[in-house]
């Protein structure tokens, strides 16, 4: 395999991960919405994935494991603070 192919199948890899995690956020939130009769908002749920973003980054800061939190979520469009 060349280094382009393996370099296209990582960075896939990464984004197909990062798209599971929203679908499965997003599925969480709609059942929630259901099971209370409200509707879903879009930006609740926008809070939900940057709240869940935000915790794996503490808890990769607490286990020494920045790099890895950085592989997964890559270059998202939420800050750390």
């Amino acid at each position: 395999m060349s280094p382009q192919t393996v370099l296209l199948r990582t960075t896939l890899t990464r984004t197909i991960t990062i798209y599971r995690i929203i679908i499965l956020i997003a599925k969480q939130y709609i059942y929630y919405c259901r099971i209370n009769n409200s509707k879903p908002l879009f930006n609740v749920l926008l809070v939900r994935i940057k709240s869940v973003y935000q915790l794996e980054c503490q808890i990769s800061k607490w286990k020494s494991k920045r790099q890895a939190h950085s592989l997964k979520w890559g270059k998202c469009c939420f800050e750390d603070k």
